[in-house]
């Protein structure tokens, strides 16, 4: 076979695997639920709309029997298996958890609801974590400064030690942060211009004079 020639099929095989792409997490999703038969997966796909052949998602079930170390062909349904992902997804770290928490609700697509209610489903302890995060949010972002006080009492009679701590913190200058759920005027924009020059002060340190510094001010 010429060189072209392969170079033509090797172009074809990436352009059907990216047709799978838009449907791997809801493949790894049924798969990990234990619907595993590529016939009942492509009636699935193609009622969402994938237009790709049956032949492409039986390569890409293949590389998920051998993740699980599971034989070429194995009963339709199976429990009890090592969960499966894949590396194209981003991988759920705890920043993105917390930033999932206190998103909107309103904002959350169908993916992020069900991945939080797994995750809580998962990890019982994290019902009241979950809960006064996302009440607190709610406080920040409608101005509700008039529940700012029973939520800190919530915190105090809940047995979480860091919400604890930081609920301290915010006891501590209690006035400040009350006036930030009442007033429109915030010094966040100040605070943060401060934050930006402080950064550029350290990365320049030792390296150059004062004229390039304050060049470097003017321009952050």
């Amino acid at each position: 076979m010429s060189a072209p020639h392969r170079k033509r099929l090797n172009l074809i095989h990436i352009v059907t695997e990216g047709i799978l792409d838009p449907y791997k997490s809801r493949i790894l999703a049924c798969w990990n639920d234990g619907i595993q038969e590529t016939s009942l997966l492509m009636v699935f796909l193609q009622q969402q709309g994938y237009t790709g052949s049956e032949r492409t998602l039986m390569r890409y079930l293949k590389q998920l029997r051998e993740a699980q170390g599971l034989p070429p062909k194995r009963a339709l349904w199976t429990s009890g298996l090592a969960k499966v992902s894949d590396p194209q997804l981003p991988p759920f770290t705890a920043r993105r958890a917390s930033f999932l928490i206190v998103k909107p609700e309103q904002h959350r697509d169908t993916e992020e609801v069900d991945l939080l209610a797994r995750l809580v489903a998962a990890h019982p302890d994290l019902n009241k974590a979950v809960e006064l995060a996302q009440e607190f949010s709610q406080l920040l972002r409608e101005r509700r400064a008039e529940g700012f006080e029973p939520w800190l009492m919530k915190v105090f009679k809940s047995k979480l030690k860091p919400f604890q701590a930081f609920a301290k913190s915010l006891f501590e200058d209690y006035a400040a942060v009350r006036a930030s759920m009442v007033l429109e005027v915030s010094n966040g924009m100040v605070e943060g211009f401060n934050n930006r020059l402080k950064m550029v002060k350290r990365q320049m340190f030792g390296r150059a004079g004062l004229e390039l510094l304050s060049k470097r001010f003017i321009v952050a």
